[in-house]
């Protein structure tokens, strides 16, 4: 946990903070929907620069848990962290993708294939969840082949809408309405190699708490009394593919495996060290830029009165040393009565 302690995690909201930047407030009009996360983090890279990458399970647990971190948080962000699994008691192997199709949701797809070729046990096994860490835009497809980062590249080009000069407000939108327009999100599992973990004995309930597995952070085995090492664990009944979200539910020590591709977030990215303090530089030079409210007030005394009034002041020390006291004394008098019956607008 050391490690996990060191990392740092930035956002793309307008106020900054010291370790953490918002994206997006939960009651914010404006959050992501669940895939427009990692699509956020991967569009900034390629306008930045940068190397920003959504926080694995693990990072958000210690933001969440440790210190005060966590009251600088969305109420509810999504992690780089994806999960796939199947109803309790179904054997993983059962067919050879897992997929997510609430009602009027978009599905999500999990291809069992690549994967239960390279480790054919995992197919014999039931209540198991497949862990899969550091999921970017590229790594979920959406037309064929095409990734979901290939495919907001084109319909920004299509909108002509261009990455270099959008603000964060319109490249918000811009990826709302992108997911919005895909028909299905499908996991690239064929591209995942050693970063998909298979969490045994994941529970087969929701609201109780349990160890977690110590790789990942997702519970696993049976329900145990609630310590401050435990989580809770949110889950669909039936089969389930999606990203895992992280928030203040629990005492914060909810981890959510029940969102849909509809839902909407807040968003956080790990920032390379010492990256934080160039990120929210670009960040900010993008932000709307609001004009700073002015402050009229209106003085009982004409301008060339209160040009020789303030000139007095602004004499340097040798001048100074040679004016009267008296004559300073009751120029501040003077100031001091205008200022206090101003009439201040703004």
């Amino acid at each position: 946990m050391d490690a996990v302690a060191r990392r740092k995690l930035v956002g793309v909201e307008f106020q900054g903070h010291k370790d953490v930047l918002t994206v997006r407030q939960y009651n914010s009009k404006e959050m992501i929907k669940l895939f427009g996360v990692p699509l956020l983090a991967d569009l900034m890279n390629r306008k930045f620069g940068t190397n920003l990458a959504l926080p694995s399970n693990l990072l958000a647990d210690h933001a969440l848990n440790v210190g005060e971190t966590w009251r600088r948080l969305p109420s509810a962000f999504v992690t780089g962290d994806g999960i796939a699994f199947r109803a309790p008691g179904v054997i993983l192997g059962v067919s050879n993708e897992i997929v997510f199709a609430p009602s009027g949701e978009q599905p999500v797809i999990f291809p069992l294939t690549p994967i239960l070729r390279n480790q054919p046990h995992l197919g014999k096994l039931s209540d198991v969840a497949l862990v899969t860490r550091n999921v970017t835009s590229r790594d979920v497809l959406v037309k064929g082949d095409q990734t979901l980062f290939d495919y907001a590249l084109a319909e920004l080009k299509r909108l002509q809408l261009p990455l270099e000069s959008m603000d964060i407000e319109a490249l918000t939108r811009a990826v709302n309405d992108i997911v919005t327009s895909v028909r299905e999100f499908r996991f690239a599992t064929s591209t995942f190699g050693q970063r998909t973990v298979a969490v045994r004995n994941y529970p087969a309930i929701s609201g109780a708490d349990h160890e977690v597995d110590k790789e990942t952070g997702v519970p696993q085995g049976e329900g145990v009394q609630e310590t401050s090492d435990t989580r809770k664990n949110w889950r669909t009944g039936g089969d389930h593919a999606g990203l895992l979200v992280r928030g203040i539910w629990n005492n914060r020590r909810g981890i959510i495996a029940n969102s849909m591709a509809s839902h909407k977030f807040g968003a956080m990215a790990e920032v390379p060290e010492g990256g934080a303090t160039k990120i929210e530089a670009l960040i900010s030079a993008l932000a709307p830029q609001q004009a700073a409210a002015k402050t009229v007030v209106e003085l009982a005394i004409s301008a060339d009165e209160l040009r020789g009034l303030l000139g007095r002041f602004s004499q340097d020390l040798v001048t100074l040393g040679s004016t009267e006291k008296d004559e300073l004394l009751e120029a501040g008098r003077k100031l001091e009565a205008i200022f206090s019956g101003a009439n201040l607008r703004g």
